[in-house]
């Protein structure tokens, strides 16, 4: 089986946090916990120059995710032809129990 991921460049990020917001707004999601985080890294000095890095963290499709078991709908859902660990919005109630159980 193929196990996919998220693939960011980190060179060419500038942490402008529009993925954080897509998520937010794709999902309808109100203001507070997030399903995905940019973190700010740095600055560091490279050379002579401060360097500063922005690693983006969001799903990470595990092989026995915690967040299949903990949702009370049976929402999240892990598809076993690719292992992609994704969530049916019809079914989820936005307990944000799947959050809390991430590693």
């Amino acid at each position: 089986m193929s196990q996919y991921v998220l693939y960011q460049d980190i060179d060419r990020c500038i942490g402008c946090y529009s993925r954080e917001v897509h998520c937010k707004a794709n999902k309808g999601l109100p203001e507070g916990p997030r399903l995905c985080r940019i973190y700010e890294v740095g600055p560091r000095w490279v050379g002579t120059a401060p360097r500063v890095a922005f690693p983006f963290i969001a799903c990470f499709h595990c092989e026995n995710p915690w967040c299949v078991p903990v949702c009370p709908t049976g929402a999240i859902q892990k598809r076993a032809e690719d292992g992609i660990v994704f969530i049916d919005e019809e079914m989820c109630i936005g307990c944000r129990q799947c959050i809390y159980a991430c590693p």
